[in-house]
């Protein structure tokens, strides 16, 4: 059984806590936007995207910290930016966002995900069992950072053979270049007329989000793949 003392030091100790906890709360600047791209959660076998926005201050002024994973510069704006986090693990992930003060850093604001396992669908169950897995890329790069450069020379994404790209669903937009996402469709590897049109708008922050991919064997079975992305980087 607890003494006294113990009890009250106890007691003394959580309601310091909550102290702290609210304070910190009511200082918190919520000006500071943090989010996962087009998703609440992040997962442990994916390529996730962080974005972070600020109405006050430039990103480049900005320090971000992930409670785990690997956090990498994808793209920084005047008010927002995009960061790659991988190799997470199932769990809690907590970003925080930090100014530079002369004593070191000051929390501004911060946010915890949840971390899971990105369950396979039924399609990506269909792939897993084929014996020759299908490869989709782009100049070589299956998901994540593409080069400004190496982008901006693809004409084409590429396939592994007996397979062929039947059809997919892309989305492609960012803050620069693009108000919104723009949805277009291909119907082959290579770029269509009005593909090319809007892949030159491309630059470095350019979110590519390619949701449905359909390919065909050399046997005439579709099978549809796992959504992929990109990020065009410097």
């Amino acid at each position: 059984m607890k003494s006294f003392t113990q009890y009250l030091f106890s007691v003394t100790a959580f309601v310091a806590t909550t102290l702290s906890l609210f304070c910190q709360s009511n200082t918190l600047d919520k000006s500071i936007m943090i989010g996962g791209f087009q998703t609440t959660v992040f997962y442990s076998n994916e390529f996730n995207l962080l974005g972070v926005s600020s109405a006050k201050d430039s990103i480049q002024n900005l320090v971000i910290k992930s409670s785990q994973g690997l956090l990498q510069n994808v793209d920084s704006g005047i008010v927002n930016g995009f960061l790659s986090l991988t190799n997470l693990k199932n769990g809690e992930v907590t970003i925080s966002v930090f100014s530079k003060v002369d004593t070191g850093l000051h929390l501004l604001n911060y946010k915890t995900f949840s971390v899971i396992t990105k369950p396979l669908s039924a399609d990506e169950r269909k792939v897993m069992q084929l014996k020759l897995k299908p490869i989709f890329s782009l100049e070589d790069y299956t998901s994540g950072k593409v080069p400004i450069n190496v982008a901006k020379k693809a004409t084409k994404f590429t396939i592994n053979k007996p397979y062929k790209l039947k059809s997919l669903l892309a989305y492609i937009g960012s803050s620069k270049g693009f108000s919104d996402p723009i949805a277009v469709t291909l119907n082959s590897e290579l770029f269509d007329e009005n593909f090319i049109r809007i892949w030159k708008r491309i630059g470095i922050g350019t979110l590519i989000n390619l949701e449905i991919i359909e390919i065909v064997d050399n046997k005439g079975n579709t099978y549809r793949l796992k959504p992929q992305g990109f990020v065009i980087t410097e």
